[in-house]
This record gives C-alpha cells, structure tokens and sequence, in this order.
C-alpha cells in the first residue's frame, strides 16, 4: 500500500510535468492556437445572438454543450492532449446534431429528458438532409453536412483506437498523458479548422433568413472571421447572406 501511494505522489508530479512542458511548447505555436479561438468564439455568438431566441431552454442546452466541447478540444490541445481533444471534437458533432434534431421535436425532447428516447448519429444527419431548408441546398455542398460526416468518421478512429496514428502512447514502455509534438497540434488543428467550419455552414444552412440584408451584423462578422473566401462567396451566392470578408 504504501509503495501505491508513494507512485501516486510520483505520478502526480510526472503528468503535471507533461502537461505543462506540452502548454509552454504549444503556445508558441500560437497562430495555430488563435485562429483555432477565433473559430470557436463563432459558437458562442450563434448561441447568444440568434439561437437562445430561437430554441427552448431544453434544445439550447445541447448547443451549450457542443459550444462546451470545442472549447474543450482546444484546452486539452493547448496542453498536449490531443487524442482526447478529437473525442471532444466528435461529442460536439453530435451536440451540434442534437440541438437543430430537438429544437423540431420538442415531444421526442421530453421523451429524452425522461430517458425515453434515443437517435443515433446516422439518423440525426438523415434528418439534417431531408430538412425542407436545408434539402434543396444539398447539390450546392453550401450545408456542410458532408464534410461534417467525412471529419465525424475519421474521429471515430480515435475515439476507437483503429489507428496507431492517433496513439497518445508513441512506444511500448510509457504511459504518456501529454505530448509536446508539434505535428500532432498541427493534425488536431487541421481537423479542428474543418470540423468547425462546416458547423457553421450547417447553422448559415439552417437560419440564413434571419441573417439576410442588414440583420445581425455582429453574428456575421464574428462567423466571418472561422470562414474561407470561398466558402464566404458560397454562402453568399446560394444563401443570401453577406459576411464580412
């Protein structure tokens, strides 16, 4: 018992060790770091500034938990977690799923509540498409849904372990909680850059009437900033709505 509790001590001093060499190495990749901020804060306007006004208490909440899950991505980025930071980044597809699903099924979301109902994220994208909004802008690729499905399937990998490339543990000796290796920040980010900007084509998909001519400016110029050019002209040629370049 006491040799346990001595590598208790141990162990606690080694990850925090990891950990905070990982946090000093990764901030000085900061660009990386801050355009991946600069994404996320778009989740934050979407809730505050359209769709608490939009969706019951109950459906926000699943918003709040994706806005959650991406903030989360990027902390345990920051300190080198990166393979838990693509499971995040998977719970907050889903979230994202679940809150346009529930927003349009408040007795399925009561059935929820009540742990009387479950949708799988197979079935939630089958919705998502054949939603009258988004349905007719599908041949368009202006909905995000299929580069969401293709990112969502390719976090599997990791939230499963079906590949040695997203292993924390880069040999057969040492448990390893924290990396400092900027390559794989690099790969959380990249996945980051493309998970986040399809989210947001899903939500321009999904509300761009209330974004139209003059309204929201500040929600537009804050999604402006997480998307390309080019997705920026697609939206506004097939979508109506112009944000700041």
């Amino acid at each position: 018992m006491r040799e346990v509790d001595a590598n208790f001590e141990k162990s606690k001093k080694k990850f925090l060790d990891q950990i905070t060499k990982a946090g000093g190495i990764t901030c000085a990749d900061a660009s990386v770091l801050r355009d991946s901020y600069r994404r996320i804060v778009s989740f934050q306007a979407w809730r505050s500034e359209l769709l608490t006004g939009l969706m019951s208490a109950d459906a926000i909440a699943f918003f709040l938990e994706a806005q959650n899950d991406f903030v989360s991505s990027h902390v345990l980025a920051r300190f080198g977690l990166h393979r838990p930071a693509l499971k995040s980044l998977r719970s907050a597809i889903e979230n994202v799923y679940c809150s346009l699903y529930y927003a349009d099924h408040p007795v399925e979301l009561q059935k929820w509540l009540e742990s009387r109902h479950r949708i799988d994220r197979t079935e939630l994208e089958k919705y998502l498409r054949s939603h009258p909004t988004v349905y007719p802008l599908l041949k368009t690729k202006v909905d995000g849904i299929d580069e969401l499905s293709a990112q969502y399937k390719k976090l599997n990998l990791a939230v499963h372990a079906s590949t040695d490339s997203m292993r924390m543990t880069a040999n057969l000796r040492d448990i390893t909680v924290s990396s400092d290796d900027l390559s794989s920040l690099r790969k959380w980010a990249s996945t980051e850059r493309h998970v986040t900007r399809a989210a947001n084509m899903l939500l321009l998909s999904f509300y761009h009437t209330y974004l139209q001519g003059n309204s929201h400016t500040n929600l537009r110029k804050i999604v402006g900033l997480s998307l390309t050019v080019k997705q920026k002209d697609l939206v506004k040629k097939h979508l109506a709505v112009s944000l700041p370049r």
